[in-house]
């Protein structure tokens, strides 16, 4: 891009001068880039036919359906740019590992994106006509499909999950029911469709985060508590329901870098948390509360950490001498990740460089060192263990599982 502007100048337009393009769905959704490209597209009412551009090779397409909060699918920037683009394609390719994210209209709404012919948002899905459309233009590809080595043995080793059962102490199951109850006070008083809206996200959010771990959850407990502090004082700078729908679709967006992922939620919590009403006395109580033992919780080990603990010296660390064992332990978030590396520290389990950290925003250079230090022999290399953002063993199962089948995808590429 640089080179094209000096060549030709800063009004060139990208999309004219080159027969292949790769690009960033993030980069092309923006204003500027997206007003470009439809320059190169037919006038309003001219014939689309013949169609401008080949083929549209959309990977990790799952992106770029809309979001399945609620009852409705809800289209992000990617989707209508997508939406935008794919009519003047005369082939369409999608890649993704995980098509479906658990919401029919979202799913469908993907399909309608690839083939409007066949498909449109809102059908019904599971029935015989709409399994034979959709055999009709996949291609699923199983490891299991795939041919065996020379010697007769399958190219990868058969997966096999083994739950860990994890008893909850009282504690922590009280901290989970005052969130339940908090949940279900805030969703009955939402007075329109704008703060329902805000309920929801803010409230799943922090079952997430409590799902995670209580340092993550401390810190999206703090900041949902000091936006309703200070709402009263910032009635003007309130988000429209449009505002604050785009600030919560940028939460789902792939991030290459950790800190900007956690930047996201933040903000949109933020946002949110300004729709919210005053809290009633009740409601303040259970704030008090849950804050109380995330503050206190962080100090200490929880019972899903316990149970890590103990596979890991069980595995990893049989009877204080290091096995020859490897393991990647899976955080969703940045704050675990920080909070389990002090907890394995102090349970010596990260001497000599046993233990390395993998996130969004690391140098590349230092990434290829890590995953070359994981693959080599372990008579050369004395890393058992990588708390990253991919996952052979889950530290426990994410909010949604189609995140942890993609991070086991990512993890045997």
């Amino acid at each position: 891009m640089k080179e094209l502007r000096r060549r030709r100048g800063i009004h060139v337009n990208p999309w004219t001068h080159f027969p292949r393009l790769i690009t960033s769905i993030d980069f092309l959704k923006r204003e500027r880039p997206l007003r470009l490209f439809k320059e190169t597209l037919p006038a309003e009412g001219e014939s689309i036919y013949p169609r401008r551009y080949d083929i549209l090779v959309l990977d990790e397409a799952h992106n770029c359906a809309p979001s399945g909060r609620g009852k409705y699918a809800i289209e992000s920037d990617r989707t209508n740019a997508i939406r935008t683009l794919s009519p003047h394609f005369e082939h369409k390719l999608f890649l993704t590992a995980t098509p479906h994210n658990g919401y029919p209209e979202s799913f469908t709404a993907l399909l309608e994106l690839l083939d409007n012919q066949r498909f449109a948002r809102g059908t019904p899905t599971g029935s015989a006509q709409f399994d034979k459309q959709l055999k009709t233009i996949m291609v699923r590809r199983l490891k299991s499909e795939l041919e065996k080595n020379w010697d007769g043995t399958p190219r990868f080793a058969k997966r096999v999950v083994k739950p860990l059962e994890v008893a909850y102490p009282e504690k922590e199951k009280d901290i989970h029911a005052a969130l339940r109850e908090y949940t279900a006070l805030r969703s009955k008083r939402a007075s329109d469709n704008a703060e329902r809206f805000a309920t929801d996200f803010v409230l799943k959010t922090l079952k997430k985060r409590l799902f995670s771990s209580p340092a993550a959850f401390a810190i999206t407990l703090g900041q949902h508590e000091k936006s309703l502090s200070t709402a009263k004082k910032q009635r003007a700078a309130k988000p429209s329901y449009g505002i604050l729908q785009r600030q919560i679709d940028r939460v789902d967006e792939e991030y290459s870098v950790d800190d900007e992922a956690e930047e996201a939620t933040n903000d949109a919590v933020d946002a949110a948390s300004l729709l919210f009403q005053e809290p009633t006395d009740q409601e303040r109580k259970l704030l008090k509360d849950m804050k109380s033992w995330a503050e206190t919780a962080q100090a200490r080990l929880d019972a899903k950490t316990k149970e890590l603990i103990r596979w890991l010296h069980a595995h990893i660390k049989p009877g204080g001498n290091w096995s020859n064992e490897r393991v990647i332990i899976f955080t969703e978030y940045r704050a675990t990740q920080n909070w389990l590396l002090e907890i394995l520290a102090a349970e010596q389990l990260t001497g000599g460089n046993r233990l390395l950290t993998m996130y969004g925003g690391m140098k590349s250079e230092d990434r290829e060192d890590i995953k070359a230090a994981f693959q080599t022999s372990p008579d050369l290399s004395p890393v058992p263990a990588i708390p990253g953002e991919h996952a052979l063993r889950s530290r426990w199962p994410t909010h949604g599982p189609p995140r942890a089948r993609l991070g086991y995808t990512r993890t045997i590429r």
